[in-house]
């Protein structure tokens, strides 16, 4: 933060992916001082706040990669033709016992979220299994420690690729620790929760039904991945690690929501059903629209889509605060819920429609939207 500050910036950024930011407890004996919450928001947020009192002016910590899995991120330098840097790159927490032979240990969690990452991208050419001490399907591990670690990741990956809001409320009511501090309404921000860890779930099972449906896990030697995890399914003790959830009605949603636009009418139709007009509500819409449609024109990745930060917000709302910026958006999604509820439509969509990404400021759901301009 002293570097910084000397160049004249406003905080510092770490990039780590949301699940390990997270970081759930994979087993029941990890909890409290023992699992790490390096950039969990909490701690980032008090940080922030920790500096900014220091220096006597705002300065923040945050996570640009809060809501991504680490498959998403690599599947991304991919796309920006950067996956020969791949290689050069470490990730391994046991940094002592590195050689230039093995610079991964294969056995800690980094590692082996590290490489089911790669192989779910696709990219394990450009991450040489050699690299690795303990080969992460066929490498035995000897320490009881180094196979719960391993056989955790996947489980607790299984669980979340069926895991929902309520689900992960119930199991890991920690979580309710991370929504104070991302800016967002609880149902909004358990469901995007439950989303990121679903994702990463799939990306995990994806890589390990795979591999069983291509090898005899009988054939790999025991106390490897593969073979402990061959003994699980014979032993029909791998099951899903969260019982089902209460069943609640589900309510039809479309796959976007169709916003269109007059400017001349200063109105805006949400799928034909929800007219939104003259209004501050509007007047919020459209600003989040055209940065939305600048993202759409670039060709950009959904979750690449930009945002406009509170500050820029304020300017081009002519609030007279920051604060007055988080009340227009936090009436405006209220708004938005009723006018849905009275279509007879899901309020909780509605206030969804605008989104906060914590530390970067708000834009409208990329996943969810569809924008036109008249």
């Amino acid at each position: 933060m002293v570097t910084a500050t000397a160049f004249g910036k406003d905080g510092v950024s770490f990039f780590e992916n949301g699940v390990v930011s997270l970081n759930l407890p994979p087993v029941a004996n990890v909890l409290g001082t023992r699992a790490t919450r390096t950039t969990h928001p909490q701690t980032l947020n008090r940080f922030g706040r920790l500096f900014s009192r220091i220096f006597e002016t705002p300065l923040r910590v945050d996570n640009p990669f809060f809501w991504r899995t680490k498959t998403e991120i690599v599947s991304t330098i991919a796309r920006l033709g950067m996956s020969n840097e791949i290689a050069h790159t470490r990730s391994c927490a046991d940094v002592h016992n590195q050689t230039k032979q093995h610079p991964h240990c294969g056995r800690c969690s980094q590692c082996i979220d590290r490489r089911f990452a790669m192989l779910a991208a696709g990219l394990e050419r450009f991450d040489h299994a050699v690299d690795y001490r303990t080969d992460l399907m066929e490498g035995v591990r000897m320490k009881v420690q180094e196979k719960e670690v391993a056989l955790s990741y996947v489980r607790n990956a299984l669980g979340f690729e069926t895991i929902n809001a309520i689900s992960l409320e119930q199991h890991f009511p920690e979580i309710l620790n991370v929504i104070e501090y991302l800016n967002e309404p609880v149902p909004t921000a358990l469901a995007r929760l439950a989303d990121l860890l679903k994702r990463h779930g799939r990306s995990v099972s994806g890589v390990m039904r795979e591999f069983a449906n291509n090898n005899d896990s009988d054939q790999f030697a025991k106390n490897s991945l593969m073979n402990m995890f061959g003994k699980l399914q014979r032993d029909q003790t791998f099951g899903v690690l969260f019982p089902p959830a209460p069943e609640q009605p589900v309510p039809t949603v479309p796959e976007k929501f169709r916003l269109t636009f007059d400017q001349h009418e200063t109105s805006v139709l949400i799928d034909g059903a929800v007219k939104v007009s003259g209004n501050a509500t509007f007047e919020l819409l459209l600003i989040l629209a055209k940065e939305h449609l600048r993202g759409a024109g670039q060709g950009m990745e959904l979750l690449d889509y930009p945002t406009i930060s509170t500050q820029d917000l304020k300017k081009l709302t002519g609030l007279s605060s920051e604060e007055a910026v988080r009340r227009r958006v936090l009436r405006a999604r209220s708004y938005l819920g009723r006018k849905f509820s009275s279509a007879a439509m899901d309020g909780e969509m509605g206030q969804r429609l605008i989104e906060n990404l914590p530390w970067h400021g708000y834009r409208l759901a990329s996943d969810l939207v569809e924008v036109r301009m008249r």
